[in-house]
């Protein structure tokens, strides 16, 4: 038996095997673009694994990338969801790696690199927002609802 298993063991260092990682020769190279273009699935994997980490990383943005060690930024007053997300690295980390074929040592950092905070719409614009995305019809006050 220690044989077959030694047998087995060769089989697979020698590239004959089939192995589940793509080799290093394998990976394209990867640059920050790379993983600022995979970002939003990496985020969505995350949230499908912890929906409270994926919205949270859903603020934050990759900004460096250099020797495998990536600086993801968060907004300067979210520092909860820094901490939050710092706690659970791993989930972005095998994100990542599942997206890219490379292992990331994650930096988290509170920075002015981050995701700007979405405009503030008006009220007309979110009233045509509303109406355009859900059907939404606007009621004045003197207007009796429709029955329905």
């Amino acid at each position: 038996m220690p044989e077959e298993e030694a047998a087995l063991g060769e089989a697979r260092s020698d590239g004959a095997g089939v192995t589940s990682e793509t080799s290093p020769i394998d990976r394209p190279p990867l640059d920050l673009e790379r993983v600022e273009a995979l970002w939003s699935a990496a985020v969505e994997q995350v949230r499908g694994e912890n929906a409270m980490v994926g919205a949270l990383l859903g603020e934050a943005r990759p900004t460096v990338l250099e020797a495998g060690r990536l600086t993801i930024s968060f907004p300067p007053d979210a520092s909860f969801s820094r901490k939050k997300a710092e706690a659970n690295r791993v989930l972005m980390g095998e994100a990542l790696k599942s997206l890219t074929g490379h292992s990331l040592q994650l930096v988290h950092e509170l920075g002015e690199h981050a995701a700007p905070a979405p405009a503030a719409l008006s009220e007309e614009e979110l009233l045509q927002r509303l109406k355009a995305e859900f059907g939404a019809r606007e009621v004045l006050d003197d207007e009796e609802p429709p029955d329905g």
